[in-house]
């Protein structure tokens, strides 16, 4: 067990780093009333998009405090929301943490930066590849299910043959024309 030390400085620093350190959308679930907290915290926990600390982001208790009681009463780890809650401190000392749960330390002595890094948006996703096939803002000769795309890349590729592009399986066609002429494009299967 840890010797309980409050340090007000300390507590500052470590509630501004805790908070600092979750997304947007948790610190909004955070300033709802009671019932509306609960049902946002359990929704980005069972959608995966935040790890939810019942006891600070559901119950509203003081991250320093709780934190500083846990590691008072010698738990290693705690779970989070959508996990067990461990059934004693020892048992978290002697079983390794369960993945996605919460590491417990004195909160007097650890780098807050290290431990709390400010929440930083992830990058958006890459913006689609390039067409490089199926030229789709030509369909001929409709636009209904019938309808195949004319190409000037890909010409190249025998007929038959499959392509997955844009999301979609497209399949080279061959239009032979009078006179040798011929049309290149792809049909969507």
């Amino acid at each position: 067990m840890g010797n309980y030390v409050f340090i007000p400085e300390r507590q500052a620093a470590f509630n501004a780093a805790y908070w600092a350190a979750q997304s947007p959308e948790v610190q909004a679930a955070r300033q709802l009333d009671p019932v509306a907290r609960e049902s946002a915290m359990m929704g980005l926990a069972n959608s995966g998009k935040a790890l939810i600390d019942k006891s600070i982001m559901i119950w509203g208790w003081e991250p320093y405090q709780d934190y500083m009681t846990r590691f008072v009463y010698g738990f290693a780890w705690a779970s989070n929301v959508l996990q067990d809650p461990p059934p004693s401190a020892a048992f978290t000392q002697q079983n390794a943490a369960p993945r996605d749960s919460f590491p417990i330390h004195d909160p007097n002595s650890f780098d807050l930066a290290a431990w709390f890094p400010p929440f930083t948006a992830p990058p958006p996703p890459p913006p689609p590849a390039p067409v490089t096939y199926v030229d789709l803002s030509r369909p001929w000769p409709d636009q209904g299910p019938n309808a195949f795309y004319s190409t000037v890349a890909g010409q190249s590729i025998a007929a038959g043959k499959e392509i997955q592009e844009d999301g979609k399986n497209w399949v080279k066609i061959f239009i032979d024309f009078p006179f040798g002429m011929g049309w290149h494009g792809w049909r969507q299967v």
